[in-house]
């Protein structure tokens, strides 16, 4: 935002009577101290951040209220500024007032000068007076008139009392009037000079200050900090999310891993037993073709041998030996037979499983 006032007005300067242009009675208006006030104000806007605390908001909402701040601190500086140049403003418009009043009162008193002059020739009509005779030049150095008897400027009581014709007893009072216009007149010509001189210097200072257009860059200045501000913030949150989302990814691999690594511990186990399982079958069925006899086998051949030997008791002796023969090779076999089923029900296996080994290691 901008605004720009200017208050332009025609600047003719009255000289002073004395034909002088002395400034040195003019108005103090302080407008220097005023807009350097200002403008330490607006530069001094991105230093007067107030904090604010980041608890339970996230980067969008800290980021809205850290804009929301900054907004109102740069219309703040603004707002200062505008409210400064108002009342340089208004001094100015005050100062526009006076040279217009000023020049008001003088043109009434100068249409009463010209009244006067009128009534002055009707005068020297009346009574024949050349304006430039000495009986004319005479009303000048008079202070006062009583009755017939002028009284002059600058002299004793009894000196200063001359005689005065009718002509310049009439003519007294308005040549009296129009010295107090004049003198009223030259007072208001040095007022205008002085309120035009400061009107001057007013707008020469506001020239060189800028006031809002400094307020308006150092809320320029202002926004821009608050935006690197949320890009920060955002950045930061994002590389925050960016951080936890790699972290997170980091432990479900971790867990992933464990979990295929107890998987493949297992199946490997698994597999071990399996092969020590699949290692004792097929050791057993070796031991059972080459007809080798565990320490069972041995207890239960004692157990035949011993049960023979109550038998033989009651057979004949030419079928002893062909029983004997007969009975341990049967038993031999159904033995191994009954050991093998008891083992693999023991592991806990079944003929199909058995199988599905045996298949899978032949392949």
């Amino acid at each position: 935002m901008r605004v720009e006032r200017k208050m332009d007005v025609p600047i003719s300067t009255f000289q002073k009577r004395d034909g002088s242009t002395d400034a040195s009675n003019s108005q103090n208006i302080g407008v220097n101290s005023a807009s350097g006030k200002n403008k330490k104000a607006g530069k001094s806007g991105n230093n007067n951040n107030p904090s604010v605390s980041g608890t339970n908001l996230t980067g969008e909402s800290l980021v809205a209220q850290r804009r929301g701040i900054a907004q109102k601190q740069a219309l703040r500086v603004v707002a200062d500024a505008f409210k400064s140049e108002s009342k340089i403003d208004t001094q100015m418009q005050q100062l526009l007032d006076e040279i217009h009043m000023y020049q008001d009162e003088i043109s009434a008193r100068e249409e009463r000068l010209e009244i006067n002059n009128k009534k002055l020739e009707e005068l020297q009509k009346k009574y024949n007076v050349d304006p430039n005779s000495e009986e004319h030049k005479l009303l000048s150095q008079l202070e006062d008139v009583q009755g017939s008897t002028g009284y002059l400027k600058g002299k004793s009581e009894e000196d200063a009392a001359v005689p005065i014709t009718e002509y310049q007893k009439e003519a007294y009072l308005y040549v009296k009037s129009n010295e107090e216009l004049n003198d009223e007149i030259n007072d208001f010509k040095d007022a205008i000079y002085k309120s035009r001189l400061n009107y001057t210097e007013i707008k020469k200072a506001r020239e060189k200050t800028h006031n809002m257009i400094d307020a308006q860059k150092a809320s320029e200045d202002i926004m821009e900090s608050a935006n690197k501000e949320a890009v920060v913030l955002l950045t930061d949150e994002a590389v925050s999310h960016l951080d936890e989302a790699q972290k997170e990814r980091e432990k479900e691999a971790k867990e992933q891993a464990e979990e295929k690594k107890e998987a493949k511990k297992e199946k490997a186990e698994k597999l071990e037993r399996e092969a020590r399982q699949q290692e004792m079958i097929e050791n057993i069925k070796e031991r059972a073709e080459l007809g080798e006899k565990t320490t069972a086998d041995i207890k239960r051949a004692s157990a035949r041998k011993e049960r023979m030997e109550a038998v033989e008791f009651d057979v004949p002796e030419d079928r002893k030996q062909v029983i004997a023969d007969t009975a341990n090779l049967d038993e031999s076999q159904g033995d191994v037979q009954s050991e093998i089923t008891n083992i693999l029900n023991g592991l806990k296996l079944l003929s199909d499983d058995i199988k599905g080994v045996t298949v899978d290691r032949q392949l």
